[in-house]
């Protein structure tokens, strides 16, 4: 038999609003993550990124005025966290930080009752991959055999994409990384417990909450949809 996993109601938003089409057939799917790991994601980025290859991507496309090849974050995780946290640039400009995160969710929060949009959470496909692999399927209308899932599991694991780095990490063809395996350095989740002081982290929520009043998303954001 073939399987099919159908959800409706809240399981569909959209994370930035230049993202989410009008049409009903026009799909969209997008994947969240605890701020606190993107932020610790993002510093792993800023120092593996090779900002020559980034600057001829930039001139090669014509991008002028692009997005702005981001400085590197401070070695310390603390200091570099609380950067990432307070960093007032306005959001219409493209960059990792907390404010544009959440500017992009909040914009879109009330949409995610949308019938073509589909918010997808990376603490949910940590919990139980297949379940999420199975909802993605329906959401694109994809029947896919039962002998055909566990290999599409293992692929999608971090493991197995941290070893196919070349054909698995964004704009590995460009040479944009100093070491594309290093693209998948750990899979974070859950690190910066380990990082943060109690100070640090009460500074944080704190503004999330000027950020994100909306106590539903601001709980989602830290625990997807299965907490």
């Amino acid at each position: 038999g073939r399987r099919m996993v159908r959800h409706e109601g809240k399981d569909r938003v959209a994370l930035a609003e230049r993202d989410v089409g009008s049409d009903e057939g026009d799909k969209r799917r997008r994947l969240g993550r605890d701020p606190r790991d993107v932020a610790f994601s993002a510093g792993d980025h800023s120092h593996n990124m090779d900002a020559d290859a980034l600057r001829r991507l930039k001139d090669a496309a014509g991008l002028d005025d692009g997005p702005p090849i981001p400085p590197p974050r401070p070695d310390d995780p603390e200091e570099a966290f609380l950067q990432w946290v307070d960093d007032d640039t306005p959001v219409e400009r493209f960059g990792s930080r907390l404010s544009f995160t959440v500017h992009h969710l909040r914009t879109v929060w009330a949409r995610r009752n949308d019938a073509n949009v589909e918010l997808f959470h990376y603490a949910d496909m940590r919990r139980d991959p297949e379940a999420e692999l199975c909802r993605l399927a329906a959401v694109l209308d994809i029947d896919v055999p039962d002998d055909a899932w566990p290999a599409l599991v293992e692929a999608t694991s971090f493991e197995s994409m941290k070893q196919h780095a070349e054909d698995a990490a964004p704009n590995a063809v460009h040479s944009l990384w100093h070491d594309t395996g290093r693209f998948f350095a750990e899979g974070r989740q859950g690190s910066w417990r380990t990082l943060l002081s109690e100070g640090a982290l009460a500074r944080y929520e704190r503004r999330l909450a000027e950020l994100c009043p909306e106590p539903d998303l601001r709980a989602w954001l830290h625990h997807g949809w299965t907490s």
